[in-house]
């Protein structure tokens, strides 16, 4: 059939990322086959990574637009769903994709089914805040004593040596302080994920 043939070729253009010449064949098994949840479904990868290589968020709304197709022919296929939490974690959308699937499992008979989709949710949504994660590697408590509290301390003393005359010869060791802090601030900034696909 031609729509299957297109989608091979689409997934062919997938794994080799020319992502461009997916979504043309993926379009193409569409017009053959409107239902073919598969061929929206790989749409909807093809638009993602696209949007992800080109940092362009108008393609993961294409994306969230084309798996929800699929989801709609098919509403209990796993990897569809699965797609659509993470397109929806790419837009910020969780929370919204939260309570429309509390509203499906509601009126669901397969509640087993929203329940874990919820659970994947929710895990996504605990590891995306930064505190959260802080907190995992143990540095979060030794950062905020460091950042709020010995630092102002030192700062105002490092401020009264200049500003007291009776302590000018403790100026050259208030400037190399200050000048240590400065370089360990620079070298110990996080480094920039920007660009990674974490998915």
């Amino acid at each position: 059939m031609q729509s299957d043939i297109s989608i091979q070729k689409g997934k062919g253009f997938l794994k080799d990322k020319d992502y461009k010449s997916a979504i043309r064949e993926f379009k193409k098994a569409i017009r053959v086959e409107k239902t073919s949840p598969g061929a929206h479904f790989y749409l909807s990868r093809a638009y993602l990574k696209y949007g992800l290589k080109e940092k362009e968020p108008t393609f993961y709304r294409l994306a969230d637009d084309a798996v929800r197709y699929a989801i709609r022919i098919d509403p209990y296929e796993l990897k569809y769903h699965d797609s659509l939490i993470e397109i929806s974690a790419k837009l910020g959308k969780l929370d919204e994709l939260s309570t429309e699937y509390n509203k499906k499992m509601e009126k669901a008979k397969n509640n087993d089914f929203y329940k874990e989709l919820l659970r994947k949710i929710s895990t996504i949504s605990i590891l995306s805040i930064p505190e959260a994660q802080e907190t995992k590697k143990g540095n979060k408590k030794g950062k905020v004593f460091l950042n709020y509290i010995v630092m102002p301390v030192i700062v105002s003393a490092l401020v009264s040596v200049f500003l007291i005359p009776k302590l000018n010869m403790l100026r050259f060791p208030a400037v190399i302080i200050l000048a240590g802090f400065i370089l360990f601030k620079i070298f110990s900034r996080p480094k920039s994920k920007a660009g990674k696909d974490q998915w």
